[in-house]
């Protein structure tokens, strides 16, 4: 019996669209595994003491000339709902989303302003969340590639 076969009843056999469909269904577990896992990470860049600055779109009244600087602008609350709604889909697209959000208020804050000092700080901490988050991902990874393989 061939490890495909494990998946199957005695009336089915494995075949190839059977095979991809196997595929599907791991690689539909991992994204969702993922999704948790990431929204735990993200959970913990929201609790960042700087956080709430950065979780909704910033009013006009405190920065009116945002939109004219800030072309791709991103909050917390925008980075979950990509990946809620399946547009971020990867930990490399994750972090580009929040290391933009944050760049983004170091390029439009004056340099040694609270809030540019703020935004670095959270860059700083949120870079060594994702790097811990990534080496941890990759354990699961080579869990789920075995777990499939089986």
């Amino acid at each position: 019996m061939t490890t495909d076969d494990e998946y199957f009843t005695s009336s089915e056999t494995a075949t190839p669209t059977s095979a991809r469909r196997l595929n599907a269904n791991s690689s539909d577990q991992r994204q969702k595994a993922w999704q948790k896992n990431i929204n735990l990470l993200w959970q913990e860049i929201a609790n960042h003491k700087n956080g709430t600055m950065f979780m909704n779109p910033i009013k006009k009244s405190y920065a009116p000339l945002y939109d004219k600087v800030v072309k791709q602008p991103l909050y917390l609350k925008t980075i979950k709902n990509r990946v809620r709604d399946g547009v971020v889909k990867t930990t490399a697209e994750f972090e580009r989303d929040v290391v933009l959000m944050l760049t983004n208020s170091l390029m439009y804050n004056k340099e040694g302003t609270e809030m540019y000092l703020m935004a670095l700080e959270m860059l700083d901490d949120v870079r060594e969340q994702i790097r811990l988050f990534k080496s941890a991902d990759s354990y699961s990874v080579s869990f789920w590639e075995n777990e499939t393989r089986q």
